[in-house]
């Protein structure tokens, strides 16, 4: 089956666009092509983005190969741009290339054309997809980078050894300790009272074998203080790989504190009950 191709040739000669087209045919080719021959119709055609091969001759009396090649430059195009000339020189050729083409061939050797064209393409395809693939990621990155640190939640990015990636300053205003204190180091080493180490040691292991562990638990600030906190820890996978873990802390001190001063106040308010002489 002949493989659809979008072409734009500036080409003057009716007859070696025929000679063109048929040879690009014969290659499998089904070309859907437009022929232009000066510089406004050159500027107009360059606006349709749909164009994957541009094949421009080298001498013409309206707009030289060279001068064709400058007009499509400054488009920005990322597509092949081969030049087709009856002219025989390497100077020629030499220019061609430096000058920003894809390919240079000569007219009485056209079974050249349908190789350089199936290259061309595969590699503008292939950087096509590169650039997508790069936007995609720097995309991604830079929507993480945003959410991380802007996240109301002190967070923190471990590698796949459960070694310090990032933290956010909400994790340093809570704890005291900033990304540069912490990079490398294990996070338990630092924030994990001894008390609570083989509480912690489980919740690595949880997390490693591909749980989503929530709890609360105590901690420490850098200055040695402890807080009760909340935790959700969670395998962080790249196309099924797990390459490390985000802890997200919430100080919930403030809470335990009031949950505690209630259940004191229940407990004298028992007691009071238990103590009086009378049916209450």
């Amino acid at each position: 089956m002949a493989k659809p191709l979008r072409l734009l040739l500036i080409e003057d000669s009716e007859d070696d666009t025929l000679l063109l087209i048929r040879q690009l045919k014969k290659g499998g080719f089904a070309p859907d092509w437009q022929r232009v021959e000066d510089e406004p119709a050159l500027r107009k055609a360059l606006r349709d983005p749909s164009w994957e091969i541009v094949i421009s001759d080298y001498a013409m009396p309206n707009l030289t190969g060279l001068e064709a090649l400058e007009i499509f430059k400054s488009f920005g195009a990322d597509i092949p741009f081969i030049i087709v000339s009856g002219t025989v020189g390497e100077d020629v050729a030499v220019e061609a290339m430096r000058a920003g083409a894809s390919d240079y061939l000569l007219k009485d050797k056209l079974t050249r054309l349908v190789p350089a064209v199936q290259r061309e393409l595969r590699e503008s395809r292939g950087r096509q997809r590169l650039r997508k693939t790069e936007a995609e990621l720097f995309i991604q990155k830079m929507l993480h980078e945003e959410l991380f640190m802007v996240a109301p939640e002190a967070t923190v990015l471990l590698d796949k050894n459960s070694r310090v990636l990032r933290v956010n300053p909400e994790f340093t205003r809570i704890f005291g300790y900033s990304s540069k204190d912490l990079k490398g180091k294990r996070l338990d080493d630092a924030v994990v009272p001894k008390n609570f180490l083989n509480e912690a040691r489980k919740i690595t292991q949880a997390v490693a074998a591909g749980e989503i562990v929530n709890l609360e638990t105590v901690r420490q600030r850098k200055d040695g203080t402890r807080i009760n906190v909340s935790i959700l820890a969670t395998p962080v996978k790249v196309k099924g790989k797990k390459i490390g873990y985000y802890g997200i802390y919430r100080d919930i001190s403030d809470r335990k504190r009031a949950e505690e001063k209630l259940i004191r106040s229940e407990e004298r308010f028992r007691q009071l009950v238990n103590t009086i002489p009378a049916i209450v």
